[in-house]
């Protein structure tokens, strides 16, 4: 659905910036755009239809690495320092192990200037131990990725008049 409304908010800008987004997405993904066209139909509307012959089986045994790579390629490509694009990632907690490891390889890519990731989850269901936290300390030591935690403390109002100071 998020790839989607982007998909949707690029036509709506100006030919000129979405020819530019297009042709950099082609330009990094390359024979690959089939993948994403598959997983992200309305992609198509933005980059046209793939060549034929363009997938790859997901059975392989490096699918799920190539198809890591291939999304790194593509959300390099549209965003740069003069176009940032900011990924908000809401209940983290609840994500399973590949879609964290997708969105380590992401945040990793040293190459990717114009991103912003803003990851949301309940920090009391996230242990030490949890693929979450582990891959924070990891994208934090091992990658020098800035990672900065925020600690929303939950404000229950009491009365009606503690409404008015949220």
């Amino acid at each position: 659905a998020a790839m989607t409304e982007f998909v949707r908010l690029v036509l709506k800008k100006s030919n000129d910036v979405g020819d530019e987004i297009s042709a950099e997405i082609v330009s990094q993904v390359g024979n690959d755009i089939g993948v994403l066209t598959v997983l992200v139909p309305a992609l198509q509307e933005l980059v046209g239809r793939p060549a034929e012959g363009s997938l790859f089986t997901l059975k392989s045994a490096d699918a799920e690495e190539r198809l890591k790579k291939i999304f790194v390629k593509f959300v390099k490509s549209t965003c740069s320092l003069a176009r940032p694009l900011v990924l908000v990632m809401d209940d983290l907690q609840w994500a399973d192990s590949g879609s964290l490891e997708l969105l380590e390889a992401i945040v990793s890519d040293k190459h990717n200037q114009g991103l912003v990731v803003v990851g949301i989850c309940r920090s009391n269901e996230v242990s030490f131990t949890h693929d979450l936290a582990v891959i924070l300390r990891r994208l934090k030591n091992e990658n020098g990725v800035l990672v900065t935690t925020v600690d929303a403390k939950c404000h229950r109002p009491t009365s009606k008049n503690d409404w008015w100071d949220l």
